[in-house]
């Protein structure tokens, strides 16, 4: 029996076309917050994870492109950046919908009730 992980959707990057479909987002919009994101990661909001980019696009936590979208209007004014709390990825997970669980399979990867 092998033991594997069901990732847990804040646990890795999504891509564009993902994260429009989980929020509801068009691709534009969510291309467009982009180089916000950058910026911030420049500024230390966020680390050199919240981004993957490859030659097959960008791929951007959920966390941070949740985060970014709640907050970007005050992130990008320079006198209001400042009343913006840090960055809180567990709390986000609180009222996300993500769960994380260990899932039991056998060698022909079908899933094992445990």
């Amino acid at each position: 029996m092998l033991t594997a992980a069901r990732m847990a959707l804040g646990s890795f990057p999504l891509t564009v076309k993902q994260l429009s479909e989980l929020t509801g987002d068009s691709t534009t919009t969510i291309r467009h917050r982009i180089p916000g994101i950058r910026e911030q990661i420049k500024k230390g909001r966020y680390n050199e994870y919240a981004l993957i980019e490859a030659k097959k696009g960008t791929r951007i936590n959920f966390y941070v492109y949740y985060d970014y979208e709640k907050f970007r209007e005050a992130l990008e004014n320079r006198n209001t950046c400042k009343a913006v709390p840090p960055f809180d990825p567990e709390r986000i997970a609180q009222i996300c919908p993500v769960t994380q669980e260990v899932v039991f399979m056998d060698a022909e990867g079908g899933e094992v009730n445990a």
